[in-house]
């Protein structure tokens, strides 16, 4: 199984309408575009944020907050811990992140990568149209009409 690891403030960075939300906000938001681009998909999901969680955030993916090291420094230990490197996918522009992770043979991509490429594309050339409940849930959660 695949799994993605993902500096989640390096990604929030990248992301237009998210990167100057309150961080709360921002990560509810930037959650339910990843559940939604990787649903019915088998892959594992961990976001990695930095300091300590402000909200309770109910989500199916694993959120892992860094208290006082860094998300950077999280996300090398997972790495390091690993023994099926060639399954993980590290998701940062962090130069050093995405270096250790090619280093101990991970894939990687960059963060304005993965957001145009997996977090954009979502119901773009497919015949599959959002369902009601999405967009709804989709205007609440972004506050659009």
């Amino acid at each position: 199984m695949l799994e993605y690891l993902i500096d989640g403030n390096n990604l929030l960075g990248k992301i237009p309408h998210l990167k100057n939300l309150k961080i709360n906000v921002a990560v509810e938001k930037l959650i339910f575009l990843i559940e939604n681009s990787f649903v019915n998909k088998k892959v594992r999901i961990t976001i990695f944020l930095d300091g300590y969680p402000l909200d309770v955030i109910k989500s199916k993916l694993n959120l892992v907050y860094s208290f006082s090291k860094s998300a950077d420094e999280i996300i090398k230990e997972k790495i390091k811990q690993s023994r099926r490197n060639k399954n993980i996918i590290v998701i940062s522009s962090d130069l050093e992140v995405y270096s250790f992770a090619k280093e101990y043979g991970c894939s990687a991509i960059k963060s304005e990568e993965f957001y145009k490429n997996y977090l954009t594309k979502k119901f773009e050339n497919t015949e599959e149209k959002p369902s009601i409940g999405n967009i709804e849930e989709f205007k609440k959660l972004f506050n659009t009409d």
